[in-house]
């Protein structure tokens, strides 16, 4: 892939300070339309990928846990107009990791709501979804490999090959494989605090696909400071966030976006990987808004012809359920990314 120069726009981010120097995206005002529901696609080789934050405030109140299953329907509703290519859910599925059954029932009937339409999707585990030590019993009964291996795009979990995996952990790592607008690409979720075996079975992974676009779905890895955290979250086990981006992602050139939650906010930032080739990374998270988080999710809409990704914040459920655009630098803005070279 070619770098892409990306003078003008750092000039641009600088005076819209609040995202802290990202290299390679551009603020709200250069933005097109925002496109709207039954809206037919713009052009067919524009595709978008759908980031759904932490909804744990909604499965921990019943009163909100509505939200969760307007957004998946809401995605549902929207395929066609944004030509919905994945969805992948960022962890915290739920509030209280294997103590409320309820809330898992309720997650993965929402999820389903996906799944039942034919919308490639994935999840991972977040710390409210998996204890400390790793263990994630409900995670592994709703969501567990079996749920996606009658779907030729799911590509594979981490235990599925006992002779090369150093560990069976089912679905708490996985991968599903794409195409779209002309690319191929490949989505890796990857646990909490991505522990050593984890990194070893997901760089084996990258590199067996070394022709596809690489995502990375991770729940804890920048923050709203736009850092990656030099310490492990959560785990005894765990890699912290700067050392995932060390030993992984930086040395694997395939990797060209890594979207989390878990830090309450918004942040981004570009670095250049080994190859010299930008990496974006997003932080969603908007569980201290109002109403466990109002709603709110991500998507990034391709555009191949532009060598632009634009990024959106909506909610469908504001407005009485009418639906909202959140248009600050923050929230709406451009990334660049060369889509046109091999």
């Amino acid at each position: 892939m070619r770098k892409v120069l990306l003078v003008a726009t750092l000039f641009l981010l600088t005076i819209a300070s609040a995202c802290g120097g990202d290299d390679a995206s551009t603020p709200a005002d250069n933005m097109p339309a925002t496109p709207t529901s039954g809206a037919p696609a713009e052009q067919s080789t524009s595709f978008t990928f759908v980031v759904i934050p932490d909804t744990q405030y909604y499965m921990a109140k019943p009163e909100l846990s509505a939200t969760f299953a307007a957004q998946t329907q809401w995605i549902v509703d929207s395929r066609d107009s944004l030509n919905i290519a994945f969805v992948s859910h960022v962890g915290d599925i739920v509030e209280h990791i294997d103590q409320v059954e309820q809330e898992w029932i309720d997650a993965g009937k929402y999820m389903a709501i996906l799944d039942d339409n034919g919308i490639k999707n994935n999840v991972v585990a977040g710390n409210h979804d998996a204890s400390a030590e790793g263990v994630a019993t409900m995670f592994d009964k709703y969501f567990p490999a079996g749920r996606y291996e009658k779907f030729d795009w799911y590509g594979g979990y981490m235990g599925e090959d006992a002779s090369l995996d150093p560990a069976n952990r089912g679905n708490m790592n996985n991968y599903e494989l794409f195409s779209a607008g002309g690319l191929d690409v490949i989505v890796l979720h990857l646990e909490p605090d991505i522990p050593d075996d984890v990194l070893a079975w997901a760089g084996r992974i990258l590199k067996e696909n070394p022709n596809r676009r690489a995502i990375i779905s991770t729940h804890a890895f920048l923050t709203p400071a736009n850092d990656r955290p030099t310490a492990a979250a959560f785990r005894s086990d765990g890699t912290a966030a700067e050392a995932v981006w060390e030993q992984l992602i930086k040395p694997n050139c395939n990797v060209f976006l890594v979207v989390n939650g878990h830090y309450p906010g918004e942040g981004r930032r570009t670095d250049t990987n080994a190859c010299g080739d930008p990496v974006h990374q997003v932080l969603q998270d908007y569980q201290f808004r109002a109403n466990g988080g109002d709603g709110w999710l991500r998507y990034l809409t391709f555009k191949p012809d532009e060598n632009k990704i634009y990024v959106y914040t909506y909610s469908p459920t504001r407005k009485d359920g009418a639906g909202d655009f959140e248009t600050d630098a923050d929230s709406q803005f451009t990334l660049d990314y060369d889509m046109q070279s091999e």
